[in-house]
């Protein structure tokens, strides 16, 4: 995860990093909140200005972990 905090945004190698990411956003300024219980890792991304961008679940099952994607908010 690459993310900007303040207004002075470097440009991403995207021939480096895009094949590595599921999702790009470029030129955001976000930051994240990151839940985690015993067996759930839950990763929530938001814009500076508090919108709901992005967020995914790692979840462990049977010794496994269940990766799932968040419904975003309806617009």
């Amino acid at each position: 995860m690459i993310s900007v905090s303040g207004p002075k945004m470097y440009e991403v190698d995207h021939d480096l990093f895009e094949p590595l990411q599921a999702k790009v956003i470029p030129h955001t300024q976000m930051y994240q909140t990151i839940d985690v219980d015993p067996d759930k890792l839950v990763l929530h991304a938001y814009s500076s200005e508090g919108a709901l961008l992005d967020g995914f679940q790692l979840e462990k099952k049977d010794g496994r972990s269940v990766y799932s994607e968040l419904a975003k908010p309806a617009a």
